[in-house]
């Protein structure tokens, strides 16, 4: 159903020369410019429009291509009105970091940081030996709180009114958390059932970070491992329920089942 999405602000290919481009221009320009890089494009372009006005920024592989020459065309190019570019000596060498965006905003509210995911559980594994079970404890409380003040945050941006207008429908705002899941890269969350008088919901995760990247380094675990991911469940329900929630999870993906299942009810 969805295709994995690439982050597009750094490449990484030895023995490369390449360079950055920020390229300005008309949008009805843009298969001009296209045919111009699109074949020495590293990966996906990113485009924007800023006061009628196309930006296009991606890395360019230039190892076998004139690089001053591919840029005058560029500069040539009718509707074109700004061609910039970044070189650096590890471009050079194939690896390319971007220049030109700082900071990272989810939407218009949040700023955001990139934590590779395999190298934090590897992190968690080691600390483990150390401090036992009650890691799992403290990663719960971790991503508790930050599901909660992630809700609390949204009850902020709509309103009261907003917001209530949304809480109403429970679906809707589960649905909510799990697009916000989803494109923030912790897992694609669906509901499986919701039972709105009880206060209790039982969601599926597929491809959940912690699993997969607990599978990808240690193998199967003999007990659960999304113990953030539960823990910001919780969290988003506390704060929309206005209640204390727990969440358990009842299957693991990291233990062999096809995906992982999440258990939210009241705190008794």
């Amino acid at each position: 159903m969805y295709t994995e999405f690439r982050y597009p602000l750094f490449k990484i290919v030895p023995g490369a020369r390449c360079i950055e481009v920020r390229i300005r221009c008309r949008v009805d320009v843009i298969s001009d410019v296209m045919e111009v890089i699109g074949k020495y494009l590293l990966s996906p372009a990113i485009m924007e429009v800023k006061n009628d006005i196309l930006e296009i920024v991606g890395f360019i592989n230039v190892t076998n291509v004139d690089e001053e020459k591919l840029l005058n065309t560029l500069k040539g190019l009718n509707g074109v009105v700004g061609v910039e570019y970044i070189s650096s000596e590890l471009h050079e060498r194939g690896y390319c970091f971007d220049h030109f965006y700082y900071p990272h905003i989810c939407g218009d509210y949040w700023r955001m940081i990139l934590i590779i995911g395999d190298r934090f559980i590897e992190a968690m594994v080691a600390l483990r030996d150390k401090l036992g079970t009650a890691l799992d404890a403290v990663l719960y409380h971790i991503g508790f709180w930050y599901g909660y003040t992630s809700a609390e945050n949204m009850k902020k941006i709509l309103g009261t009114r907003g917001f209530l207008n949304i809480v109403q429908n429970i679906k809707l705002v589960t649905e909510y958390f799990a697009h916000v899941s989803r494109v923030c890269g912790w897992a694609d969350i669906e509901i499986v059932k919701i039972n709105p008088l009880a206060s209790e919901a039982l969601f599926r995760a597929s491809n959940c970070w912690e699993a997969d990247s607990y599978l990808q380094l240690f193998g199967r675990s003999n007990r659960p491992v999304c113990h953030m991911t539960r823990g910001t469940i919780a969290g988003v329900a506390s704060s929309v329920l206005g209640r204390d929630m727990v969440c358990e999870e009842i299957q693991c993906r990291a233990m062999g089942s096809t995906h992982c299942m999440f258990r939210v009810k009241p705190v008794k």
